[in-house]
């Protein structure tokens, strides 16, 4: 079982895919984020719809962008699993950041939460629906495919980088 889910830590399979749908989203990694009055986090990968995925911020400062971010995944290959899914739960929520996603690579197993309201401040977990757990601010789903964590349109699996460009080579 590898420790990494290759495509996931650096955002490239979001990335991807989003540029192939004409959509502007920014997908950063490893970015650090700065929101007022609270401490830096640095997910691994993070999503902000609706905006330039050609910026190269060198950190998310919520003042300066005048938004925060909307969809964070960890993944997590070591570490404490208690940070993932109890400390991160409550510490992302409270910054009202909408979705959170966590993956397990050494049990493949995923979880996910989201925001009842704009304005609340703790999550509900998303029930998975035939194995996948739907991120409605992505409009994707997520799910384990082997031992990785994979993104799906409408249950079909969304092409990784080497995927997509073997897809184009064939066209």
């Amino acid at each position: 079982v590898p420790l990494r889910s290759p495509g996931i830590e650096d955002g490239a399979e979001l990335d991807g895919h989003f540029r192939r749908a004409g959509r502007g989203v920014y997908i950063g990694s490893e970015l650090a984020v700065f929101y007022p009055g609270e401490p830096v986090i640095v997910p691994d990968v993070l999503a902000v719809m609706d905006c330039d995925p050609d910026i190269e911020p060198e950190s998310w400062v919520v003042v300066d962008q005048g938004r925060g971010i909307d969809v964070v995944i960890e993944v997590r290959n070591q570490g404490k699993k208690h940070k993932d899914l109890v400390e991160n739960v409550k510490d992302y929520a409270r910054r009202r950041i909408p979705e959170y996603f966590s993956f397990d690579c050494r049990s493949c197993q995923l979880r996910g939460w989201r925001l009842a309201t704009p304005s609340a401040q703790t999550y509900q977990p998303i029930v998975p629906q035939g194995g996948y757990l739907l991120s409605r601010v992505l409009g994707l789903e997520l799910g384990v495919f082997g031992t990785r964590l994979r993104f799906f349109s409408n249950q079909a699996l969304v092409p990784d980088g080497a995927e997509g460009d073997s897809a184009a080579g064939a066209a």
